[in-house]
């Protein structure tokens, strides 16, 4: 049970930081939906300010990988492969 407990906690920060991570990916976006008149209906300062974020990718790194919800459930699955493999060996071998 401390196994699960101790195992929980750096499971709950990849949560967090995948999370800030998917939130980055959505602010360009939100600063291209800013209200414009229509005397300047193309505003080239906030183009190059979206074009700046969206090339930046802002966000959580592991090893260079950017940490998003897409990673972060592909390690999940990864890894209760592993633990079942383990488990079902080691219960046949008993």
């Amino acid at each position: 049970m401390a196994l699960i407990l101790l195992a929980a906690g750096p499971f709950a920060v990849l949560v967090k930081a995948a999370n800030v991570t998917e939130s980055c990916s959505q602010v360009p976006q939100i600063v291209n939906s800013l209200h414009v008149n229509l005397a300047n209906a193309v505003n080239f300062e906030r183009q190059h300010l979206v074009s700046f974020m969206t090339n930046s990718k802002a966000g959580f790194r592991i090893n260079g990988t950017q940490l998003n919800a897409n990673f972060l459930m592909n390690y999940c699955y990864i890894c209760g492969a592993i633990v079942c493999g383990i488990f079902t060996t080691g219960l046949s071998v008993s």
